[in-house]
Order: structure tokens, then sequence, then C-alpha cells
């Protein structure tokens, strides 16, 4: 308030001081033109120049406004016309999405003219093209397009392009284009999973190890997929490596170097009861029977499974008292299974100590009832021709096998 209240004291002492000055002298100008002339007084004349140069403002203004105007009405129609070209776009990828090709190309073309769908369109086109089976087409849209984005460092059209090659089966082609992107960027997760899936389809087991491995420190890849993977990967490598060793003359020789394969494997892997299972089917398959017995004492030293414990005591080995040794070492940890003392029974019987197989069987029931024992048990009994009951126990192997049974 002070500060306004001064400069109006300020105002009214200059207007005084100059009414003063006009009062003593108003002063004259002359102003002359060929045989035009003018003469006014000085303080008219500023006054005239003043008024002129608010006019001229007002005009300024006003001329400003129009061009304004223009501008704005170019605005709305860039804006409407951005709007159609928008829905054009929109109805092509719903087009797309229904399969209708011919209506959706016709719809996305219309959007190249547009710098804001340009991009958007390119992808739906060359989508279409490759649908379509046109490769040259959609190789143009795509290098278009990697024009658009190239300088934004976006490596979405080299994926899409790799998905391209992938659908077509041009593997190697594919495994080009992803190997340079990774080097661009060695994180990026979907160029990380093409890449696994080619190395899938081309039966590279080693370089799909090395990439889940790196896809796990990067978190790229779910823990679970990672492990279900890597079990794949793994159960691929020994197959080979099995398939290559069975045609060996060295059996043994040949278990001794799968060995060492296997003892490299992660321990989640080694102790999986399904993993182990499958490769042990496998191993069996190719005669690997030396392979088998190391590898499921290993396992049993750390783990007490049934279906392990089952595979080892029917392994086809000439001496039982081999497999007895091993059992009865590890009867700690595997002591508590009804299936480690049935495999007991079982071994013993081999050996024709009969007594000592049923005292075993008995063990091995008192724990669980298993059908396999009172089948083991009926055998017995034939073997000591004790007939009668040996049909005791094939009736209750069957009605344990179905309770309604026999009844």
């Amino acid at each position: 308030m002070n500060k306004y209240f001064i400069l109006f004291l300020l105002f009214l002492t200059a207007l005084l001081f100059l009414g003063d000055i006009i009062l003593k002298d108003v002063g004259y100008v002359l102003i002359s033109f060929h045989h035009y002339a003018l003469e006014t007084s000085v303080w008219i004349l500023v006054i005239t120049v003043l008024f002129v140069l608010i006019i001229l403002h007002a005009c300024s203004n006003i001329i400003g406004q129009l061009i304004g105007l223009k501008s704005v009405f170019s605005q709305w129609r860039e804006g409407k016309q951005s709007k159609q070209t928008k829905n054009k776009v929109l109805e092509g990828t719903l087009l797309a999405l229904d399969q209708e090709w011919d209506k959706a190309e016709k719809c996305l073309k219309q959007g190249l003219k547009s710098s804001d769908y340009e991009a958007l369109s390119l992808l739906g086109l060359a989508q279409i093209a490759h649908t379509n089976g046109d490769i040259t087409q959609r190789e143009t849209y795509l290098k278009s397009l990697k024009a658009l984005t190239e300088l934004k460092g976006n490596n979405t059209i080299e994926l899409m392009h790799a998905e391209f090659l992938i659908q077509n089966q041009q593997w190697e082609q594919a495994l080009t284009t992803l190997e340079t992107l990774q080097k661009q960027n060695s994180k990026n997760p979907k160029a990380l999973q093409l890449l696994l899936k080619i190395y899938i389809h081309q039966k590279a087991w080693s370089m799909g190890l090395q990439l889940l491995t790196q896809m796990q420190k990067l978190k790229t890849i779910d823990p679970s997929e990672y492990l279900k993977q890597q079990k794949a990967f793994y159960s691929q490598i020994l197959a080979h490596k099995a398939y290559t060793y069975s045609t060996s003359t060295e059996k043994k020789s040949a278990s001794e170097q799968l060995y060492e394969i296997w003892i490299q494997l992660p321990k989640t892997i080694c102790l999986d009861s399904q993993f182990v299972s499958k490769q042990i089917a496998l191993f069996k398959h190719y005669n690997l029977h030396y392979l088998i017995q190391k590898i499921l004492e290993a396992s049993l030293k750390k783990k007490a499974d049934p279906d392990w414990i089952l595979s080892y005591g029917y392994m086809d080995i000439k001496d039982p008292n081999l497999l007895i040794n091993f059992l009865e070492k590890e009867a700690k940890l595997l002591s508590t299974l009804a299936e480690y003392h049935l495999v007991l029974g079982y071994l013993y019987g081999r050996l024709a100590q009969w007594n000592t197989a049923q005292d075993f069987y008995h063990k091995s029931l008192s724990i669980q009832p298993l059908q396999q024992c009172f089948y083991e048990m009926a055998q017995m009994h034939i073997a000591r021709n004790e007939l009668k009951q040996s049909i005791e126990c094939y009736k209750k192997a069957l009605q344990l096998h179905n309770p309604h049974l026999l009844h």
C-alpha cells in the first residue's frame, strides 16, 4: 500500500513539474514538406505521437489474434485428421484379430500417412505380410520400422524379426539375429527365451545350459521353469552320452565315464526322485548296470527313496551279497522304509536263506503292507514247497490290490 502511495505522489509531482514548464513555454514545432507546412505545439505533437503508437499497438494485437485463429484452425484440422487416422489404425488392428487380412491391410496403410501412427501401422502390416507368407513385403515393412525406431535404441523390431524367422523355421538366420542382439543387450528376457528355443531345436544342450544359468542369474526365468528346463537339458545330455557309450565293448569303462558326468550334476538334480528314476530306466535300456549300481549307491547314501531301493534291490547282478552288504551298511538311513526290508528279503531269498528272508518280509509288512512283499513271500513258499501258504500270500496280494476281491 505504501509503495503505490509513493508512486502516486511521484506521478503528481511529475505532473506539477510538467505543467509549470508548459505554462512558462509551450514550445512550437514546424514541419514543412514541399508546399505543405504543419505548425503545432510540442506537447500536442507528443500526445499525437503517443496516440498513433497506441493505435499501431492495437492493430498489431488484432493481426496477431487473426493469425492465432488460423493456427487454431490448422490445429483443429490436424487433430481431426489424427483422430480419423487413429480410428482407421484401430479398425485395422481389430480386423487383423478377426483374420480379415485384406480389410485390415487397407486400414493400416492409411496410418502410414501419420507420423504418430506410422510405426504401429508398419508393425501390423509386417504381421499381416508374415501371415500371408509374403516374406519380401514383410522384410520391407520391418526395414522401414527399424529405421523409425533405430534412433531410440529399441530392440523390439529385431525381436519380432527373430520370432518371424523362428516361425518360418529359419533357425540359422534367427540365431544370427539374436546373437547380434544379445551383444547389444545381454539382459533382454525375450531375446534369451528365443535363444533357448533355438538351442532346444538344434539340440545344443551345453549351450542351452549356459544360457539357463545366465537367465537364472539375471532372474529372467521362473525358478520352477528353470529347474524343469535344467532337468530336461541334463536328461538329453545323459541320453546322448549313454547312446554313444552303449556301442562300446567295455561297458564298465563307459559306465565310469558317464558316472564322471553324473557326479558333476547339481545336487538338486541328483537327488530328484523322478529325474533319477527316469535316468535309471534309460541306463537299464542300454545295459549299463555298473553305472546304475554306482548312481543308486551314491543317491541312497544321501536320501531314503522307496523307488531307488526297489531299483537297487532288483538289479540284475550275479552276487546278491554285494547289494546286501551295501544295504545293511546304510541301515540307519534306510531301515524305516518297508521297501528296504522287502528287497533284503528278496536278496536273501536269492541266496536260499529262507528263514532270514522270511524275517525281513515280516518286518516289511509290519511297517507297511506291500503287494510286492506278498508276491515275494508266495514265491518263497513255492520254493520251499509250501503251496498252501503260497496260495494264501497270493490271495492277500490280490486283496491288497483290490480290497473287494475274494470276499
